[in-house]
This record gives structure tokens, sequence and C-alpha cells, in this order.
């Protein structure tokens, strides 16, 4: 089984002298590196590590040499690294041989060997030795979940602490590019180290980011919360509606949703007044239980006259794009005018059970 480079950094030192890495984010692979690196030779001066650190190409290695690397003595100090690329190429590598390599000898490693090859070949040697995988996960929630991990450890190596919170703000804000959230959290380092005061090193929070030279907002997540943040005049929705219709592959996608929203609001509002209204707009619409009381609850809040108006918005921007005119502007026009229809924007009243405001 091939596991995350975290689990390889956050043990004290690797299980196998020989180990294999599947690569695909260069940043982690330099991470993991640098730190085998300092972890196979603590104590060495620059000097030392060149002449112990050795790298080859799979393509130009046998595989007797992988014994040779493991067992024989170095020439300069008691330990060496050999990372070899592409050990795909390597002739008769299998779990079979590797096998054979680490039990066949009775003498105590004096390497550590790191195979960097590609995926496949990867999982058939993972059966004898250990495999990490220097990227993500191919399931959306368990890589949302590694990202957030990584952005943790790479606060940790710089001394700063960052909140659950703040690093999946950074996971959105920076669109799932870890290399461009670490040369952020370098830049927040940078002024702490000529400080050379650790005491007043801030805790990263979502406030943090707000307060932050460049602002860092939590971006809109899923459509859902592009629609509870218009009912909550959520200002973001001015600016992130583009991402969600890049997802869908146009603003027509975007300009339908609306349209569906609209419309389970204006049936929502219909079914006010009967007792089993929640229940009856989940079954006619197919909806969840918490997603039809969210509408019902919305519903109540608005008139005939603003979902009327937000009718008369809907279909005059789908006359506008339908006609060749710049979707962008269109868009933007449409975003401005339902935000002036959000129920937060409009005066309070007793109707349908809605608590005044004096």
């Amino acid at each position: 089984m091939i596991s995350s480079s975290l689990e390889l950094l956050q043990k004290e030192s690797p299980s196998s002298p020989v180990l294999c890495l599947i690569p695909e984010d260069s940043l982690i692979r330099q991470v993991i590196r640098r730190e085998l690196i300092l972890r196979t030779f603590p104590d060495c001066d620059t000097d030392s590590i060149q002449i112990n650190f050795e790298e080859k190409s799979g393509g130009d290695i046998q595989i007797f040499d992988l014994r040779r690397f493991l067992f024989e003595s170095s020439l300069f100090g008691s330990k060496r690294l050999v990372w070899i690329e592409q050990a795909e190429k390597i002739e008769d590598l299998s779990s079979k041989t590797i096998s054979s390599i680490l039990e066949g000898n009775p003498s105590i490693p004096r390497a550590l060997i790191v195979l960097e090859l590609k995926e496949k070949s990867g999982e058939e040697l993972s059966k004898t030795i250990p495999a990490f995988r220097m990227g993500w996960p191919k399931i959306a929630a368990q890589k949302d979940q590694e990202f957030q991990s990584w952005v943790l450890e790479l606060g940790k190596r710089r001394g700063l602490q960052i909140t659950q919170p703040a690093a999946a703000i950074l996971q959105h804000h920076f669109d799932g590019h870890l290399g461009l959230v670490d040369q952020w959290l370098e830049k927040v380092d940078a002024p702490l180290k000529d400080s050379n005061n650790n005491n007043k090193r801030p805790v990263i929070t979502p406030e943090f980011l707000l307060r932050s030279e460049d602002r860092i907002e939590d971006p809109l997540q899923t459509v859902f919360h592009l629609f509870t943040g218009w009912e909550e005049q959520d200002r973001r929705i001015l600016l992130d509606w583009k991402r969600f219709a890049g997802k869908s592959g146009s603003p027509l996608g975007i300009l339908s949703l609306w349209h569906r929203q609209w419309r389970l609001y204006t049936i929502g509002r219909l079914l006010l007044s009967e007792p089993d209204g929640t229940q009856t707009l989940a079954q006619m619409e197919k909806l969840s239980p918490y997603r039809a009381r969210k509408v019902m609850e919305t519903a109540g809040k608005l008139n005939e006259k603003i979902l009327k108006k937000g009718y008369e918005l809907l279909t005059e921007t789908d006359f506008l794009m339908k006609s060749g005119a710049n979707a962008d502007i269109s868009m933007d026009r449409l975003m401005l005018g339902l935000w002036a229809l959000s129920p937060k924007g409009q005066k309070p009243t007793n109707q349908y059970g809605v608590r005044k405001v004096r």
C-alpha cells in the first residue's frame, strides 16, 4: 500500500533501508528530500554530505548494485544516502528481488536507498518495502484533508502555528497550489525572523488572514454557500460567482442554478400556510430536509414584489447573454440586483412569523 509522505515525516526514522517514493508535487519532494538528508547526516558538514549523498538514474543501475550500495562500507563516514531517480528502469526490479537482497545478507545496512519511481511500480514494491506518495490522493475529500495537513506541517517547520480553519482558507485562496501557500508563509515569516523575538510569533487564524497585508478571505466553497451567502448579504457572492461559472463551464450554468433556487423560494412561499409545507417541498423538489427547511425560512422573508423583481432580473440576464452581450457585465449586474433583494437588506416585517426588529 502506498502511504502519504506525511507519515514518513512523522516517523523518527525510515523503517526500512530501502524506500519507494512516488514523485508528484515538486514542493513535497523538496521537503521530503531535505528531511531524509538531514536524518541520514544529522552531524555532518556540507562537504561530507556532498561526498556521501549519491544521485543516480535507474537506467544506469543493475539490480546487484542495490546490494553493493546497501552493505559496502562508505569511504567517508559511516552512512550514505543513494537517491535513484526513474528507478522503474532498473532491470528485474521487483518485490521478490528486493526481498532477497534485504533478507539474504546478514550484514547491517550501511546506506539508505531511495527508489523514486512511477506509481504502478511503487504499488508492486509496496508489498515488501514502505512506499510513499509525494503528492495527493485521488479522492477529493482526502486530498483536501491532506493538503490542509501539509499547510500545518509547512507552518510548523517555520515555527508558525496555523489553525485548521486558516489552513482551509489558504487552500481555497491559493486554489490548491501548495507552493504558493509556502511562498506566502515565507513572506509572513521573514519579518518575524528579523525581529528575533519568538514570543511575538502570531497564531495564524482566519482573523489574522483578514488583517494581513494582502487580505485573504474565505471564498465561498460550494454553490450552496453561494445561496446562503446571498441570504446573509455576504459580499463574497459578488466576487466568487466566476469561480463557480468556471466549474460549470459557462455563466449560463450559474444563471440556471439561480433560476432553480428562485423557483424553490416561490414554491416555498406558496406552501408557507400549510402545516406540512416543508415536507411537501422536499418531496416535490427532491430536497434534503435541511435544504427544504432553509428554503422555507428564506421564502418566509420574501414578498411577491421581491420574487417578481428577481424573475425579471433572471429573464433579462438570460436574454442579454443569449443575445451576445458581455457575459461578465451581465452577470455582475445580475449579482448586484440580487444583492439588493437579499432578505437581510429588507425592512423587518411580522409577516410569516419573522421577528420584527425595533
